[in-house]
Order: C-alpha cells, then sequence, then structure tokens
C-alpha cells in the first residue's frame, strides 16, 4: 500500500491518465550480431500416417451345450461332494450340476465333476527339457 491507503497499481493509472508520465518508447531494434550467426532449425519430422486394415476376427469356438449330469438342484441346497458347476434354471435361478465330483491327481476332492472340471481348467502345457 502507498501512502494515503492506495495501492500501487491504482496510483499508477492516475499517473498515466494525468499524463504525468513520458510516451513509452518503442524497444530498439536489436544491434549487429555479435559472435557466431545461429544454426538454422532442423526441420521436424512429421510421420506419414500408415492405415492398417484390421484382420478378419477369428472365428468363436464351437459351442458346446451345458448338461448337467446329475439333478440339478438350487445352488446352496448342494451337499458336500457334488458339483459346484453353475446352471441355468427357470426365472434365471441359479442351478448346480451336483453329478459326484472328480478326484484330483493329488488324491484330493475337486470342485466339479470331471466333464466340467476339464470346462473350467485348462490342461498345464507341457515343460520343455533345456
Amino acid at each position: 500500500m502507498v501512502q494515503g491507503g492506495q495501492v500501487r497499481q491504482s496510483v499508477i493509472g492516475i499517473v498515466h491518465r494525468m499524463g504525468l508520465i513520458g510516451q513509452r518508447q518503442e524497444p530498439k531494434s536489436p544491434g549487429p550480431m555479435r559472435g557466431a550467426p545461429s544454426l538454422p532449425r532442423p526441420m521436424r519430422f512429421t510421420p506419414t500416417k500408415v492405415i492398417v486394415e484390421p484382420s478378419p476376427p477369428k472365428p468363436l469356438p464351437k459351442f458346446r451345450p451345458i448338461v448337467a449330469r446329475g439333478v440339478p438342484r438350487p445352488w446352496l441346497d448342494r451337499k458336500f461332494g457334488e458339483c459346484a458347476f453353475p446352471i441355468n434354471g427357470e426365472d434365471g435361478e441359479v442351478l448346480s450340476c451336483c453329478a459326484l465330483v472328480d478326484t484330483k491327481d493329488d488324491g484330493s476332492l475337486s470342485h466339479y465333476c470331471l466333464e466340467h472340471r476339464k470346462r473350467m481348467y485348462a490342461p498345464k502345457p507341457a515343460k520343455v527339457a533345456a
């Protein structure tokens, strides 16, 4: 704040309007160049657009319908040792297959019967000897 309670910019504005400051001078033109002249700027590289045609979509694998091997029951009514594979029932109700489950290679029980276990898990790729 400048004395008298005025802001600096307001004082400068008043001085300009009253013409108390001389005319603004145009900036002087730059003098002769000193030293080595500057090199021209390199041209920018503008890549050309390459249009790549999309490849046609791969056909989907053949659809295999989901078959319930046991008597389908509501999801929460299935018992221990019965397949948990979900099957759509009427009115959007989720049913489970309820066939007896398969035994895994390590002897433990799977959550699915053999047919549904093959659909749920992909076989492990064979290891290549180095």
